[in-house]
């Protein structure tokens, strides 16, 4: 059974893509919120170790 997933998207402009992420209702992992480098995005419901996220490189 999968326990984690990860989905890595590659973008031009990373804080243009986390505002958009956020406008559509994702919901940041507080743990990268502050990263100049990447974005960290909740997938589902469940907030936790085990939940799937997308993250933005």
């Amino acid at each position: 059974m999968i326990q984690q997933v990860w989905l890595n998207l590659p973008v031009k402009d990373i804080e243009k893509a986390k505002i958009f992420f956020r406008a559509i209702g994702f919901k940041e992992n507080p743990m990268h919120k502050n990263a100049k480098y990447l974005g960290s995005f909740f997938i589902g419901t469940a907030k936790g170790y085990n939940t799937p996220r997308l993250a933005l490189n």
